[in-house]
């Protein structure tokens, strides 16, 4: 079984040298990754939705390989996602990426975190007002009152 390149001998130029680039390789991928965001987020505000599903999605695949699933990063692209798919109607989507955005945040933050709080109350939308009519789409999920 091969070592974690984290468990390396230090000390050896070898190992940081490759210590050294991973680390700049995966920064490199992070910041792909912002830039990524930033155009889903602009593409979104235009409602241009199918522009900004699959670059949010790439933004979120490259912050799994490199942070693992259960970071606060992938969290926050989940919610990005799942904001998508509300504003396109698609609750269903909406309410699945909601779900895993805050069981990562619960995860890491602890259930009491003021972050996990407010994921969990716009969850909690979802689930408390799901409407089995879904011929109207354009009509809201539920009005704010259900939210508290």
């Amino acid at each position: 079984m091969g070592k974690n390149i984290m468990q390396g001998d230090m000390t050896n130029p070898f190992s940081r040298d490759v210590l050294e680039a991973e680390i700049l390789h995966t920064a490199r991928r992070l910041d792909e990754a912002a830039n990524l965001t930033r155009q889903a987020h602009l593409f979104a505000a235009l409602r241009d939705y199918g522009h900004a599903e699959p670059l949010y999605w790439q933004a979120l695949k490259i912050k799994e390989d490199a942070l693992g699933v259960g970071s606060l990063e992938v969290a926050t692209c989940l919610e990005d996602l799942a904001e998508l798919y509300e504003m396109r109607h698609e609750y269903a989507n909406a309410k699945a990426l909601y779900e895993r955005a805050v069981g990562v945040k619960a995860q890491v933050l602890g259930a009491l975190h003021p972050d996990v709080i407010r994921s969990a109350k716009v969850l909690k939308r979802f689930t408390a007002c799901e409407r089995p009519d879904r011929t109207a789409p354009s009509a809201p999920v539920c009005d704010s009152a259900a939210v508290n």
